[in-house]
């Protein structure tokens, strides 16, 4: 029969051994695609991640570091202060754009156009955050509003215009 002192010890042993199993997690994650298999002529996986640089399809970037941020990259800064900054920027007609865009503060922003033709463009940031997306100006010259696309951000002055010129 084990000693009355060591059962004690095995125990707090036990113990402590599942409290630091409890801090283990894998490094890589255990199923790295799916594959789902229908019939013998046909299979399908997971879709493969976007590219947000594709400007014929405007997608809003994974958060950005600020050194990842493209080089030529329209950069934009919002916060419930000051709104965006700078609040116009110039392009040209019909050329490929990179909006940046940062959060200055812990709201919640999202970048949208009044225009109709820049409806699939937007991108949303908060708390610090950067994203980035990509299009193409419209073909037409003109100025083109746009706005935070929350609640009363419009109202308090986060506004703004990209003016698209022509060649």
């Amino acid at each position: 029969m084990l000693d009355k002192k060591i059962i004690p010890l095995f125990v707090i042993i036990g113990l402590v051994i599942g409290f630091l199993a409890g801090f283990y997690y894998p490094r890589e994650p255990i199923i790295k695609e799916v594959v789902v298999e229908i019939d013998s002529s046909s299979t399908f996986s997971k879709a493969p991640p976007f590219d947000w640089k594709d400007p014929n399809l405007p997608r809003p970037s994974t958060p950005l570091k600020y050194y990842e941020i493209p080089q030529g990259a329209v950069r934009l800064m919002i916060s419930a202060e000051k709104g965006f900054e700078p609040s116009s920027f110039q392009v040209k007609a019909g050329e490929q754009v990179i909006i940046a865009l940062t959060a200055k503060d812990n709201a919640p922003h999202v970048l949208a156009f009044e225009d109709e033709s820049l409806s699939d463009v937007a991108v949303g940031v908060g708390n610090q955050e950067i994203k980035a997306i990509t299009f193409y100006a419209p073909e037409v010259p003109g100025e083109y509003n746009f706005f935070c696309d929350v609640p009363k951000h419009p109202e308090r002055g986060e506004t703004g215009k990209m003016i698209v010129v022509g060649d």
